[in-house]
């Protein structure tokens, strides 16, 4: 699936990184974000991903500016389903004072801190990190740092052939005696015919999905008889029987 970049600077830059990447880009104008792309999410849903890229300067510029949580923020939730902030830079905070510093380049090479800001204005580093906390747990959405835009174009190739690849269920375990562990990052809890059904001798979890679809409760699902259990899709007759005769109590 091809990747749109917005074509304005700031953003076209990301376009030829990709490229060397491999991957397919699409220079467009883009309302809301920089990069985007079509993927696939929960069940095999078709999904949109949107990617606002930010310097630490340009995150800075917002933070006094109210801009991007006024106008950028709610047209980028409205615009896309999964919302990512990429932020380009390396900073610290000083030890003696908490002071944000950035790694900066040296005029005849080599790196060093620097204090963000100048003059009297000097950003402490709780300060940015309160805002990009207030951005990911208010705003909801998913904050991802890079020391640089090489970084971040390998990031978003690698984000994109995940949503690309469909299958996003490698992370689920089901536990007896207790719920799913978290699925936070789809926000899924399977039912309760799943979560049972998921216990059934054959079944498992990726399996449980095709029982809770076709039992609505799970009295209904541990009273059906073997023909019922075969027309469960995925379930074979030998499944069938060790379900019906381990729901039967062994009989």
């Amino acid at each position: 699936m091809t990747i749109q970049v917005d074509n304005r600077a700031g953003s076209a830059q990301m376009a030829p990184l990709l490229r060397k990447l491999g991957e397919e880009v699409e220079l467009t104008m883009m309302p809301y974000g920089d990069v985007a792309f079509l993927g696939y999410g929960v069940g095999g849903a078709p999904v949109s991903v949107g990617i606002e890229m930010k310097s630490l300067s340009d995150v800075l510029a917002c933070i006094q500016s109210g801009r991007f949580a006024g106008h950028q923020l709610p047209g980028l939730i409205q615009s896309y389903d999964y919302v990512w902030l990429l932020v380009e830079g390396v900073w610290r905070s000083r030890p003696q004072d908490g002071v944000l510093e950035y790694r900066r380049e040296g005029n005849h090479g080599g790196q060093f801190w620097s204090a963000a800001g100048g003059g009297r204005k000097l950003w402490l580093w709780r300060d940015l990190e309160s805002w990009l906390n207030t951005v990911c747990v208010m705003g909801g959405i998913r904050v991802h740092r890079v020391r640089d835009w090489n970084e971040g174009a390998a990031w978003m190739k690698t984000l994109h052939q995940w949503f690309v690849k469909g299958d996003h269920s490698s992370h689920l375990v089901m536990y007896s005696g207790k719920a799913i562990a978290g699925d936070e990052a789809l926000l899924v809890r399977p039912s309760l015919v799943r979560r049972v059904a998921a216990e059934l001798p054959g079944i498992g979890f990726k399996r449980s999905a095709a029982v809770a679809a076709h039992f609505k409760t799970v009295a209904e699902m541990v009273s059906a008889p073997l023909s019922e259990w075969l027309m469960v899709d995925g379930v074979g007759r030998k499944t069938a029987t060790d379900i019906v005769r381990g729901l039967s109590g062994g009989k």
